[in-house]
């Protein structure tokens, strides 16, 4: 048993012996045997043609948690390559990322995964990303108005004899006043 007091809930990191026995290269190519589809069985001979001892159980629980961060790298992956398509069809990426969190944060608390004194700060987490949003998005509309705003500007002094320079400078101004 563990001899090391540890408060409620606190998680004490266990390596396994694969982790401590195993060289990097040796891991890679249990790894890739995993992912091939090889059985435990077939995974001890393998690490015992290594020259390791391993039980079967071990193998096991290593290539569960192995298999875990896998797939939740090749989940997030996936998901980062979908925001980066939405990217393309006139979505930007800081959208797609804003909207992936907000349904996580809301599958969260629809499958009450977590504990009741957290939802305050989960709560406070949406109305930070909605706030975000609403302060891009006002300020997209401000650019597009000062764009047409330049635009139309830089028409009249045109047809006032003004030099493409002087309107140039007079549309950067106006973009100042924006971002401020």
């Amino acid at each position: 048993m563990d001899t090391q007091k540890r408060k409620k809930g606190e998680h004490i990191r266990r390596r396994s012996r694969i982790d401590l026995e195993l060289s990097v290269k040796e891991k890679d190519a249990l790894n890739e045997q995993l992912l091939k589809g090889m059985t435990y069985a077939k995974m001890k001979k393998f690490v015992a043609d290594m020259g390791h001892n391993i039980s079967v159980s071990v193998i096991q629980r290593y290539c569960t948690h192995y298999l875990k961060h896998y797939n939740h790298i090749k989940s997030t992956e996936e998901q980062a390559r979908i925001i980066a398509q939405a990217a393309g069809k006139d979505c930007k990426l800081e959208e797609g990322i804003t909207a992936l969190i907000a349904a996580r944060l809301f599958n969260v608390l629809n499958k009450n995964e977590i504990r009741i004194e957290e939802y305050p700060r989960l709560i406070a987490a949406i109305a930070s990303l909605q706030n975000a949003t609403t302060k891009r998005k006002h300020f997209e509309h401000m650019v597009r108005k000062a764009d047409r705003a330049g635009n139309e500007i830089a028409d009249i002094a045109k047809e006032q004899g003004l030099s493409d320079e002087t309107i140039e400078i007079m549309k950067s101004k106006i973009f100042e006043i924006v971002k401020k």
